[in-house]
């Protein structure tokens, strides 16, 4: 982008604005991304754990 000295003080807010239209998104699906898969994992484990001590608990029992 190339700087206006001419440019009123609303259009470079407007521009600042639409890059953080622009960039905010990224950031937030990132962090949501993140969340997900280290709830995604950590279920993994819980079922892991649940499903290993259901065989565990059937050979012990039977």
């Amino acid at each position: 982008l190339i700087a206006n000295p001419n440019a009123e003080p609303g259009t470079l807010f407007f521009i600042s604005m639409i890059f953080m239209f622009l960039y905010f998104p990224l950031w937030f699906f990132f962090a949501i991304y993140a969340v997900v898969a280290a709830v995604k994992s950590y279920k993994g484990r819980i079922f892991r754990y649940l499903i290993i001590g259901k065989i565990i608990e059937k050979k012990v029992y039977k």
